[in-house]
C-alpha cells in the first residue's frame, strides 16, 4: 500500500472535506447530521461483509485445517466487531439528534445491536479456549452458526412490513434511491474508500498473526517445523514404515 499510500490519503481528506461541504438533506428532522449516513451506513456494509467472510473461513478451515484460514477467521471477526460498534456509536449519536433519545428501542436499532453482540461474542468465545484446535474449531461452529441469523437480522427483519412500518428509522432512503446526487456522491466515495482502508487493515492483521504464528512453531517444534500451515501443524499422526523383524 506504500505507493499508493499518499492517493489515498488525498482521497480520504478529500472525502472529509466533502463531507463538511455538502448540504443538508431534506427529509430529516436534523437536516444536518445526515451528513452522519456517510459513515454509519458504510460502517454497517463492512459489518456485514466481515461477517460473511467469518463464515467463509470457517468453511475453510474445517476443509483445509490450514491455520492461515483461522487467522482470517480471526481478523474478520475482529474487524467486524469493531465497525460494529462504530455503526451503534454513529446509529446512537443520530438518535439523539432525531428522536431525542440516546437509545430509541427502535427494531432496527435493537436488531443490529443483537448482530453486534453475536460478533463480540467471538472475542469471549475464542479467548475461552487456551487450545488452539479446539478453539479454531470452537470459532468455525460459530461462525457458521451466526451468519445466518446476522443476516436475517441485518437485511431481512428491518425490511418486513409491519417492522418497517412501525420503526422510526430510514431504512429505505438508500433502497428507494431517495438520496440527491451530492449525497449519492458522499456515501459511494465513503464507502469505496473505507473499503479500501479497510482491505489492507485486515490483511496486515493477518500477516501479523501468521508471523505470530511462524514464531510459537519454531519455539514448539524447531525452525524445520515452520511454515507449514497444514494440519501437520496441530499434531496429527502420519505412519511410518517399521522394519521387519529378522
Amino acid at each position: 500500500m506504500k505507493a499508493s499510500s499518499p492517493l489515498f490519503l488525498a482521497a480520504a481528506v478529500g472525502i472529509t472535506l466533502y463531507g463538511f461541504a455538502v448540504g443538508p438533506a431534506n427529509g430529516f428532522l436534523a437536516p444536518d447530521l445526515a451528513r452522519i449516513v456517510f459513515w454509519h451506513v458504510p460502517s454497517a456494509f463492512v459489518a456485514s461483509w466481515f461477517m460473511i467472510w467469518s463464515a467463509v473461513s470457517a468453511v475453510q478451515w474445517l476443509r483445509t485445517r490450514d491455520r492461515l484460514w483461522d487467522e482470517r477467521l480471526a481478523a474478520s471477526i475482529e474487524l467486524g466487531a469493531l465497525f460494529a460498534i462504530l455503526t451503534l456509536l454513529t446509529g446512537s449519536l443520530f438518535s439523539r439528534v432525531q428522536w431525542n433519545a440516546w437509545w430509541h428501542w427502535d427494531p432496527r436499532q435493537t436488531s443490529f445491536l443483537l448482530v453486534s453482540l453475536m460478533l463480540l461474542g467471538m472475542w469471549g468465545l475464542r479467548g475461552a479456549f487456551a487450545d488452539e484446535i479446539k478453539r479454531a474449531n470452537a470459532s468455525a461452529a460459530y461462525a457458521l452458526g451466526m451468519v445466518m441469523p446476522g443476516l436475517f437480522l441485518t437485511f431481512v427483519f428491518p425490511r418486513l412490513p409491519s417492522i418497517r412500518d412501525m420503526s422510526l428509522h430510514p431504512s429505505t432512503t438508500i433502497v428507494r434511491n431517495e438520496f440527491d446526487l451530492a449525497y449519492k456522491l458522499g456515501f459511494y466515495g465513503t464507502l469505496a474508500a473505507l473499503a479500501v482502508l479497510v482491505f489492507q487493515v485486515y490483511r496486515l492483521r493477518v500477516a501479523v498473526g501468521h508471523q505470530e504464528l511462524l514464531i510459537r512453531e519454531q519455539e514448539e517444534h524447531g525452525p524445520d517445523q515452520a511454515d507449514r500451515g497444514d494440519s501437520s501443524d496441530y499434531g496429527s499422526v502420519r505412519p511410518v514404515a517399521l522394519p521387519k523383524k529378522g
